[in-house]
């Protein structure tokens, strides 16, 4: 069983505003370059972080292959420190979510994390 979170920390380098080569996990397929939809709760996640945050910010989803695993990753960075991550199985199963801010990942529900964006930037819930 893959262990979502540990694969995350263990890959991502250093806080970036959006998917770099080099600094985010390798090799980073974006499902829109691949032509690939996502499944639902993925497409609905980035949809939300797309909407709230792109005045000042992006998001995007990934599809890795890990140990053999399918998984989808929904980033998203801001022109801050701030930024998220959630990461999918292949049916769509959230695995686990984290608040980025800075150095610092702080591994709550979605529901907190745009609970945290609403507060930072005055959106609504």
């Amino acid at each position: 069983m893959l262990d979502a979170k540990s694969w995350f920390i263990e890959n991502y380098r250093e806080p970036i505003a959006q998917p770099t080569e080099g600094l985010f996990p390798d090799p980073c397929f974006s499902c829109e370059n691949l032509g690939i939809k996502p499944p639902a709760p993925v497409h609905a996640s980035m949809a939300w972080y797309w909407e709230a945050l792109s005045d000042f910010g992006g998001a995007w989803s990934l599809r890795y292959d890990v140990e053999g695993v399918e998984i989808f990753l929904v980033f998203c960075g801001t022109d801050g420190d701030e930024g998220a991550v959630e990461i999918f199985n292949s049916e769509g199963e959230l695995l686990t979510s984290a608040f980025l801010l800075g150095d610092e990942q702080i591994w709550e529900t979605p529901e907190q994390i745009q609970s945290r964006f609403a507060r930072l930037y005055g959106l609504d819930e």
